[in-house]
């Protein structure tokens, strides 16, 4: 798995983590690890793109959650939207499959998942 970077200037500061290969039990830490590491340096607001990920196993979806918890959010939650999402993290561009492994987890309740990078940064 690699995590590419970026920071985009919207209404906040968003921090952009473009994912690609794998989230699974072997690099779910990694991703952890990365998203803790801008958290500790003041990152709070966080877009994942799925783009270019092939696989998300049950590791990757716990890895959502653990930084969803850390940026404070939770459905009902400190952070959580109008409907219960996430406000600080969001997800965009899953692929098909992708997107049914969240749909099946429920995770399409818990985080906005976006197709299209500018509506999803003026979603901050």
């Amino acid at each position: 798995m690699e995590i590419s970077v970026t920071q985009e200037s919207a209404r906040v500061t968003v921090t952009v983590f473009k994912v690609s290969g794998m989230i699974n039990l072997g690099t779910a830490g990694q991703l952890e690890d990365e998203a803790k590491e801008y958290y500790e340096g003041e990152m709070r607001n966080l877009l994942i793109d799925l783009s270019e990920v092939n696989s998300l196993s049950s590791a990757g979806l716990r890895a959502l959650l653990v930084i969803a918890k850390m940026l404070g959010v939770g459905a009902y939650g400190a952070g959580a939207g109008a409907e219960g999402k996430s406000a600080h993290l969001k997800l965009l561009n899953p692929t098909q499959e992708i997107r049914r492994v969240l749909e099946i987890a429920g995770f399409d309740s818990l985080f906005d998942i976006f197709e299209d990078r500018d509506e999803a940064l003026a979603a901050f």
